[in-house]
């Protein structure tokens, strides 16, 4: 899967995790550990992540990461001036997690059924998926789920927001991704800091995607980059093919 699928859906879950602390002995085993993880998973980035303008002037950086760097510091600046994203100090750090995906999330549905189960976090309630720093975990999680009938999905994530409870870091799992992913990843994740709506995944990532989608043509029209808006309008092209692809057949087994 391309990594424009694995970035189109941020996640959030993080923020209520990192809060819950104080649910911790008030739930069951289960869910101490997910928080605990959570937790431990933001705690870790914290801790690693350097600031961007340090590594920059860094003699010991190399020069490709060196040139993407540079390249976020100018999509931050066009994200505040021409986008009125609330930028603030996010994205102005970076951390390699030594890993392709950031975080792991699992999904599911009743078996012979299309509505998602969901799960409840604190401030931003209903989410229909359950984020996991390791993949070994969400695989743990995603056969408990599968015994109790669900059919299971379990998929990596590059970026996701924690809504402003933390100045969101840059990460190695997509600062190399094409230019115009990359710029429509840090504005559609700067998107979530403008608007969240509690509990509302469909509209949260539709607001997001549009957010993003549009900076980034934007983006790439000041810089005249005729042929790169090309590329990234025929991507978005074959997203929307995908993407109706889906729904068709969604309808069809709803119908069945």
């Amino acid at each position: 899967m391309s990594s424009r699928f694995k970035t189109r859906r941020a996640k959030r879950w993080l923020a209520a995790s990192a809060l819950a602390l104080g649910l911790l002995t008030l739930s069951g085993c289960r869910t101490c550990s997910y928080y605990r993880q959570a937790i431990d998973g933001e705690c870790e980035i914290i801790i690693h992540e350097r600031s961007i303008d340090k590594l920059i002037a860094d003699p010991k950086t190399s020069e490709k990461l060196r040139e993407r760097l540079r390249l976020v510091q100018e999509l931050r600046a066009y994200a505040k001036s021409d986008l009125k994203l609330p930028v603030d100090g996010h994205y102005a750090r970076y951390c390699d997690v030594h890993r392709n995906c950031v975080v792991w999330n699992v999904e599911a549905a009743p078996r012979y059924s299309l509505e998602s189960k969901t799960w409840w976090y604190p401030l931003v309630g209903s989410l229909d998926y359950r984020g996991y720093f390791s993949e070994e975990a969400a695989q743990k999680y995603a056969r408990y789920v599968e015994q109790r009938g669900y059919d299971v999905y379990v998929g990596g994530v590059e970026a996701y927001s924690t809504l402003g409870w933390f100045k969101d870091p840059m990460l190695n799992t997509f600062i190399y991704n094409p230019d115009p992913e990359l710029a429509e990843t840090l504005f559609h994740e700067l998107g979530h800091q403008r608007v969240f709506a509690s509990g509302d995944t469909d509209f949260n990532e539709a607001y997001a995607t549009t957010v993003g989608e549009h900076g980034a043509r934007q983006w790439l029209r000041s810089k005249g980059e005729a042929a790169l808006i090309e590329q990234y309008n025929t991507s978005l092209r074959r997203n929307d093919e995908f993407v109706a692809l889906i729904a068709g057949t969604r309808t069809r087994l709803l119908d069945l």
